[in-house]
């Protein structure tokens, strides 16, 4: 087959005609997708094929890896240790192999919040494409935002204001907007659930004094852009991604359908009744999500007091369904972002 088109600019993305080969697979002329999400706690790699009559792309397999990239930071420095790099490239060796028996027509490899802030981004990013063996943009928390929101609403059927909140490893990202249109407030924070843990946490236990200081250092965080909400109405909240997606499953496990205000403070006190990071069991808890809970909890507990809302619901889709969104079909654009 010809070789796959990489796409190196996810802005340059939405404004051309994206040219994909149609490749003979299994007697079809499919068009076949890879997007590939670097977060700060997780790496995933999504795959999916669409023929000329199927719309949506079908997802034909997610790969899912726990890497941890901000595991070393702290609030000295912003340093993406050795361990963590190994951890990232023999991911990104498994996802080359993954792409290899794949063959995707395009490509889209994007890394977020510890790239970004990393001290060492140019070192650790010429390692990890080496890994990949692809070319890996490293986008703006504003443009991460858009993408996200695309993801999250693009398959909503109303036309309302939606709030959309994403607790990433090293970043927060809160988006206001009407779903199928651009968002009117995009915002980043570096704030997250990897980096709450670090630096609030990290010897494992968990105080009320400990968790008192990290819900504040969250609001303190986002103070900067809690007025951009103030007077906004919204009519759905909605979470993405790891921290609510564990959270939502918590509260299943208890009969709960949404997530609230008051459950949220509940499952906070439980951790403190538990007293240390590895002794925490909840039903519904995987043991992959345990180390970060608690930093995920001090970050949504800071929004809901800044922002001011009581339920939220939890999103299936998140950054790399954008990512999937912008292959399959670059318009609409995404805003002008600075």
């Amino acid at each position: 087959m010809a070789e796959a088109e990489v796409v190196k600019d996810v802005a340059a993305v939405t404004t051309i005609t994206v040219r994909a080969q149609r490749t003979r697979h299994a007697g079809k002329f499919m068009t076949r997708y890879a997007a590939i999400d670097m977060g700060s706690n997780s790496f995933h790699l999504l795959m999916a094929e669409r023929s000329d009559n199927d719309h949506p792309a079908k997802i034909v397999r997610r790969i899912k890896q726990k890497v941890r990239l901000a595991a070393d930071f702290n609030e000295y420095q912003s340093h993406i240790g050795s361990d963590a790099v190994a951890r990232a490239s023999e991911c990104l060796k498994q996802f080359s192999l993954a792409l290899a028996a794949f063959k995707p027509d395009l490509i889209l490899a994007v890394a977020t919040a510890a790239m970004r802030q990393a001290d060492n981004q140019t070192e650790v990013l010429t390692k990890l494409q080496r890994a990949l063996g692809q070319p890996i943009e490293i986008i703006s928390g504003r443009t991460e935002a858009a993408i996200i929101f695309r993801g999250v609403t693009q398959h909503l059927q109303h036309q309302e204001n939606v709030l959309v909140m994403d607790i990433g490893g090293a970043s927060t990202e809160v988006i206001l907007g009407q779903p199928h249109h651009h968002a009117s407030v995009l915002n980043s924070v570096e704030l997250g659930c990897v980096t709450q843990q670090s630096r609030f946490f990290s010897d494992g236990r968990i105080s009320a004094e400990a968790v008192n200081a990290a819900v504040s250092h969250a609001e303190t965080q986002l103070a900067a852009i809690a007025g951009d909400y103030q007077h906004a109405n919204w009519h759905t909240t909605l979470g993405a991604s790891g921290t609510f997606r564990a959270l939502a499953e918590m509260a299943a496990a208890e009969n709960r359908s949404l997530i609230d205000a008051n459950w949220v403070d509940e499952v906070i006190v439980r951790c403190i009744q538990q007293g240390h990071i590895q002794r925490l069991r909840f039903s519904g808890l995987r043991q992959d999500r345990r180390a970060v809970l608690i930093g995920g909890l001090t970050v949504l507990r800071g929004l809901i007091r800044s922002l001011g809302f009581n339920q939220i619901s939890v999103s299936q889709g998140a950054l790399r369904e954008g990512l999937l969104a912008i292959l399959c079909d670059p318009t609409p654009q995404l805003p002008q972002l600075g």
